[in-house]
């Protein structure tokens, strides 16, 4: 079984009213934003993981390494833990 496809969608779901997170005071939230990831492999079998979105001003390595993850966790919701993912 190897990945055939790795699907992204970005999503963004307003709030029925701000949210004024305390780290990051004067940034009221108007829509709680993530990425849902779906994981393909050639027999057809899926896996679901998400993660949240990076801001803008985000460092490279940190945002790859959040989507190295939330891969990781998709592959394993397809039954299989030993998926090579480099």
């Amino acid at each position: 079984m190897k990945i055939d496809r790795i699907e992204l969608f970005h999503v963004a779901i307003p709030l029925p009213k701000p949210f004024h997170p305390a780290w990051i005071p004067g940034y009221p939230q108007t829509v709680n934003r993530f990425t849902l990831l779906r994981l393909t492999t050639d027999d057809g079998v899926q896996g679901l993981a998400a993660c949240t979105s990076t801001p803008p001003g985000w460092v490279p390595e940190a945002r790859d390494g959040i989507l190295a993850d939330t891969i990781r966790v998709a592959a394993d919701g397809t039954g299989e833990k030993y998926f090579e993912i480099t």
